[in-house]
């Protein structure tokens, strides 16, 4: 199920959140807590729940995380999933145009 956003003419179709990337201090322990919650580890680090969303761990000094926030928050990634590449073009277009702030943006294609 997609939830369109609309801006102007343009709709944008974002499914939902992918997954959530977070840099942590103690792999092994947020790892049990995340198997012992129920998540199923598909991969290194990746965590996911029945319905594909998933949890990625990273050791906090991992250099492929984007910079930590200046809050405590250990959350370094929101990956959101779109309907389609227009979608993700959209998206990106208008942030580019729209966002008076530095921001880093990545993009990913995965078939679903």
């Amino acid at each position: 199920m997609t939830t369109p956003l609309t801006k102007g003419n343009t709709t944008m179709n974002i499914i939902g959140p992918d997954a959530l990337v977070f840099g942590v201090d103690d792999l092994a322990a947020c790892r049990q807590y995340l198997t012992d919650y129920g998540l199923k580890e598909v991969a290194e680090g990746r965590f996911e729940a029945l319905d594909g969303t998933a949890v990625e761990i990273r050791a906090k000094d991992d250099a492929s995380l984007p910079p930590a926030m200046e809050t405590a928050s250990m959350l370094r990634e929101t990956v959101y999933g779109v309907a389609d590449v227009a979608t993700l073009d959209a998206i990106e277009a208008e942030l580019k145009t729209t966002w008076a702030l530095r921001w880093r943006f990545r993009s990913r294609c995965a078939a679903p």
